[in-house]
């Protein structure tokens, strides 16, 4: 019973999401047809305010990798330092430094 109810739901979510989808490509072809039967004026500022929200949208492209490529050496820098010179081996499981303990008992041995 509970299983159909949330089947259910996720069908409504695409369903809405579907909707939601056409409706926002639909606005787009509506807003293409009238730029082109607009005057050059109109479609100059449209191009204009286009330009700059692409500016803006790179700019927090590039912010989001930097970001990534921060977490990335973060991320070497744990497993050079933590994994790496821990001698992973060598410890019994009681006996893990730092991290490690908590990535044992995350993933316990599943042979």
């Amino acid at each position: 019973m509970q299983e159909s109810t949330q089947n259910n739901r996720q069908k409504a979510a695409v369903i809405w999401v579907t909707i939601i989808a056409v409706l926002f490509l639909a606005a787009i072809i509506t807003g293409v047809v009238f730029l082109a039967r607009s005057n050059t004026d109109t479609t100059g500022r449209v191009r204009d305010i286009f330009i700059i929200v692409l500016a803006l949208e790179s700019l927090l492209i590039g912010a989001a990798l930097i970001i990534l490529v921060i977490q990335l050496a973060v991320l070497t820098n744990i497993i050079q330092n933590e994994v790496l010179k821990s001698n992973l081996f060598l410890h019994p499981p009681g006996k893990l430094p730092g991290i490690l303990k908590v990535l044992v008992n995350l993933y316990p041995n599943t042979q």
